[in-house]
């Protein structure tokens, strides 16, 4: 077999959310407690951008998605909250 190669593109935009976002929801939906969430983004972002500049370059770095996909699911998850308080005190 040749070498794989994952497009920058693909792997930024599509699989970095897919497998930080889902995993933090899911421990959110199990635990109750929004705060998780955004910790599990976190660190899931931080260990996908180790092993993609591990592979790919010669340097290790963090991207900007280790700020940003843990403040997107924050807001996902109190949009969550809100929705389920809105809907029960309206019930």
């Amino acid at each position: 077999m040749g070498d794989f190669a994952i497009d920058g593109f693909i792997w930024q935009l599509i699989i970095v959310p897919i497998i930080t976002i889902v995993p933090a929801l899911i421990v959110y939906f199990k635990t109750k407690k929004w705060w998780l969430a955004p910790l599990v983004t976190l660190i899931l972002t931080m260990i996908t951008d180790i092993i993609y500049s591990a592979l790919y370059h010669s340097s290790i770095s963090l991207s900007s998605w280790c700020i940003a996909l843990p403040i997107t699911v924050t807001a996902i998850v109190w949009l969550i909250k809100g929705i389920k308080f809105g809907f029960a005190s309206n019930h």
